[in-house]
């Protein structure tokens, strides 16, 4: 089968409450059903959508509490990847630090699926240039695929000056998520709050004229809260945690519908025309 016209579809599976905007909040939350609920949401619509397949880059805490979830994602045709072990941003981290994290995230999401793990994305896209040792970990730990690097520039994480093409660093293929260049800013709409902003309509067109354009895979990805329309509410945290969190996250769930119905994906090992 020829997937030339696929693009490429993520999902980054971490703990809600679990993110840096509620690090002092104290909670009595069941993280596994949490997490389960959304994922079992998404898997659902994939499999409705004309059997969908994704890259799930899974918190390897996740996969060692919860490894029955980490099957099913499995057992429905879906690659697994890291997300690191404890979502830490990875540029906080020692070259060893980070190596042990990465060994113990991959060996806890191989050990609940029985798969060996060659994808990882740092945990907000927190890649520096100046973790020179970077590749050689992931290259040492048989990781294949990197989606760490976002080429935009923001407040929290990004790189404008990186490529926004698919691409090879230190024999490693690198998959950035998709930007659309206007007056020399690459504009984000690929993933998280840009998503939930964006009207419908401009990702669409987005998504067309940078196919038409580049001749390349559409990189999308997506966190299972965010397309939760039950988010859970926790009030006491900053206007622009609450803004970046919790914006539209009631209709995500339905502009995602439209996506994958609308556009082809797969996951990246599935992506077997890539060309870098």
């Amino acid at each position: 089968m020829s997937l030339t016209g696929k693009n490429i579809l993520t999902i980054d599976c971490e703990d809600f409450l679990e993110l840096p905007a509620f690090k002092d909040l104290k909670h009595n939350a069941d993280l596994n059903k949490m997490i389960d609920n959304q994922v079992s949401a998404i898997l659902k619509e994939l499999h409705d959508a004309n059997d969908t397949k994704a890259t799930f880059f899974i918190v390897g805490e996740i996969a060692k509490r919860n490894p029955d979830l980490v099957k099913r994602i499995k057992e429905k045709g879906h690659q697994l990847g890291s997300h690191s072990l404890k979502h830490k941003k990875a540029y906080k981290l020692t070259k060893s630090e980070f190596e042990s994290d990465l060994k113990e995230s991959l060996q806890q999401i191989s050990k609940a699926s029985g798969e060996v793990v060659e994808c990882y994305r740092a945990p907000m896209w927190s890649y520096k240039p100046k973790m020179k040792w970077f590749w050689d970990v992931l290259s040492k730990n048989k990781i294949k695929y990197d989606s760490s690097i976002f080429p935009i520039s923001s407040m929290m994480y990004g790189n404008p000056k990186a490529l926004r093409i698919i691409h090879r660093i230190n024999g490693i293929v690198e998959i950035p998520p998709s930007t659309f260049r206007i007056l020399g800013i690459n504009i984000p709409f690929s993933g998280g709050i840009y998503f939930r902003i964006l009207p419908y309509g401009i990702i669409k067109y987005f998504i067309r004229r940078l196919r038409k354009k580049c001749n390349q895979p559409i990189i999308m990805y997506f966190h299972p809260w965010e397309l939760d329309p039950k988010l859970v509410k926790i009030r006491k945290i900053s206007p622009l945690y609450k803004f970046v969190l919790y914006h539209n996250t009631k209709n995500s769930m339905k502009k995602f519908r439209k996506l994958i119905n609308d556009f082809d994906f797969t996951s990246i090992e599935e992506y077997s025309e890539i060309s870098v």
